[in-house]
């Protein structure tokens, strides 16, 4: 079994991981082994700061990351990789909602819609996700034809449901036409209802959440990018993987029409 790199986390004193970054941690394990600095019983191969107090201490010559949050990365060596927010052009980037779409994959429409059969369950289910327990709530928003959602709107938009949902919440997360906004003192659920019963549009809106969640919101591109500036990951060799890297920098869901056309046409090469 080959084994896999080691990341020590180096907590800052007196502080508690922000979401966010309890997300890109929960990712970044799926590849390499995460541990808290304190613990690693080896030379760990690089570190991931949780924030800093004072002037940064670390082992020469180790790879090291800095979270910084919201916070604009100033100040920092120059082999200490910013990684937040607002990282700027020379850090990764990870979204203020990130979600692991790998871990929610997409459920169109007609899938739902069979499930919904198999399960006696309403032909045109509104799902309040307020209302739902909180352990039963992904599977209710991947089952619904349609969701009111407020605070689980990053899940909402990974497992592709067709989402209403109010104009804070959307703008949260700077969404578009992913999401319906319906006007000021409208009744939430009777616009559910109609996309509900919409299957053109709510299989567009389907289309469209997954989409934007692949481009902004998955934290698996950052995950991937931080442990390649951290050489814990190998960079692309064959032709199919450097283009994915490429179609990934710049943004591409695996939805794009581009995507497919790429993959075509390095199908027949030798890797």
């Amino acid at each position: 079994m080959t084994k896999r790199p080691l990341l020590a986390v180096k907590a800052a004193a007196g502080s508690r991981a922000p979401e966010p970054l309890r997300v890109l941690l929960r990712a970044l394990s799926r590849t390499v082994e995460v541990r808290a600095l304190l613990r690693c019983r080896q030379r760990p191969d690089a570190v991931l700061l949780t924030g800093r107090s004072g002037a940064l201490v670390l082992p020469g010559g180790m790879p090291a990351a800095l979270w910084v949050g919201e916070e604009e990365a100033a100040d920092l060596p120059p082999r200490v990789l910013a990684v937040g927010h607002r990282p700027g052009p020379d850090g990764v980037t990870v979204s203020t909602q990130p979600i692991d779409a790998g871990r929610w994959p997409p459920i169109g429409p007609v899938v739902r819609r069979r499930w919904r059969e198999r399960l006696d369950l309403p032909a045109e289910w509104v799902v309040r996700a307020a209302a739902v327990p909180a352990e039963d709530r992904p599977t209710a928003l991947a089952l619904c034809s349609a969701a009111i959602v407020y605070n689980d709107l990053p899940l909402a938009l990974a497992l592709g449901t067709p989402v209403v949902t109010g104009p804070e919440s959307a703008a949260a997360i700077d969404a578009g036409d992913e999401v319906v906004v319906p006007a000021a003192g409208a009744d939430l659920g009777a616009v559910a209802a109609e996309l509900a019963a919409d299957d053109v549009r709510a299989a567009r809106l389907s289309r469209l959440a997954r989409a934007r969640v692949e481009r902004d919101l998955d934290v698996g591109r950052p995950a991937r990018e931080l442990l390649e500036r951290l050489g814990l990951l190998a960079l692309p060799v064959t032709p199919s993987e450097r283009i994915g890297r490429a179609l990934d920098q710049l943004g591409a869901s695996s939805s794009d029409p581009v995507v497919a056309r790429a993959s075509a046409a390095v199908a027949g090469l030798v890797p």
